[in-house]
């Protein structure tokens, strides 16, 4: 959940503006990049503390 709210919110209003409803922005966009976001934070905590 943490992931999510380091998204920009200028990406949900960027999809809203190009027609997107906000299921489909959560589906397309924000949810990926917030996977991302995770991925690396995990990373990144165990590689620090290995």
């Amino acid at each position: 959940m943490l992931a999510i709210l380091g998204i920009d919110k200028s990406q949900m209003e960027a999809c809203l503006s190009i027609g997107m409803t906000r299921l489909q922005a959560m589906k397309r966009i924000i949810l990926p990049q917030s996977r991302s976001c995770r991925n690396t934070f995990f990373n990144e905590l165990f590689y620090r503390y290995d």
